[in-house]
């Protein structure tokens, strides 16, 4: 089951933290939105809370994206 936190990041977003998390400075460019992408997407958790009585261990982004880099730091080590 894909869930999310109820709150919208953008990809922009998520690149600008993952290089500063990183350290990575990483070409990026930005295009056009391609026919059929949503506006502003949302990921509702609200089924799963419901379904499974479940909230979001993590849902800082900065945060998820640090514990998911040392991960990887780590399988390399």
């Amino acid at each position: 089951m894909k869930t999310g936190v109820e709150r919208g990041c953008s990809v922009l977003d998520v690149l600008k933290l993952s290089q500063n998390v990183t350290k990575i400075n990483f070409q990026t460019e930005c295009v056009a939105r391609r026919m059929g992408d949503l506006e502003k997407p949302v990921a509702s958790a609200f089924k799963t809370k419901q379904a499974l009585n479940w909230t979001p261990q993590f849902d800082d982004l900065k945060y998820t994206i640090i514990r998911a880099w040392a991960f990887i730091e780590r399988q390399f080590q």
